[in-house]
């Protein structure tokens, strides 16, 4: 939480990374909240582009799940237009140039940066492996 004195900036919130060891090259998950982080010049534009060119190198992922939204009711997911149910900077992130967002209906994370859309295709195809996997385990339960 920001406990300064008037708002932060660009530059700040790059050097509080970098003041966290981070380099830059990284890959990254960052689960974000504009409350915890405090007022910045900018808004969340300010967040996003301090994160962008600070992980330039590297890959910056946000989760962009859409598990409240998409379920038996409501079964359709489109990664292009399905907002995410976890916040401002993740909607605001995935409609940006450059970012990838997965295909898993309901877990889907957006990246930005070295092999973002090769990182996500195999995150998605773990996360199909794990739920197919599950759902065998079931049916052996099932039949047993």
């Amino acid at each position: 939480m920001n406990s300064k004195i008037g708002n932060y900036n660009k530059q700040q919130l790059q050097d509080q990374l970098e003041s966290m060891g981070l380099k830059g090259d990284e890959t990254i998950l960052i689960h974000s909240s504009m409350k915890s982080i405090g007022e910045v010049d900018g808004g969340a534009d300010t967040v996003l582009d301090a994160w962008m060119e600070y992980f330039k190198d590297g890959l910056l992922l946000l989760p962009t799940h859409t598990w409240k939204t998409v379920n038996a009711d409501n079964p359709v997911y489109n990664p292009q237009t399905t907002p995410s149910c976890v916040g401002l900077l993740t909607n605001m992130f995935m409609k940006r140039d450059g970012v990838i967002r997965s295909l898993h209906p309901t877990h889907s994370m957006a990246g930005y940066g070295k092999n973002a859309a090769e990182y996500l295709a195999i995150i998605h195809h773990v996360l199909l492996v794990a739920v197919m996997t599950d759902l065998r385990m079931q049916a052996v339960k099932c039949c047993l």
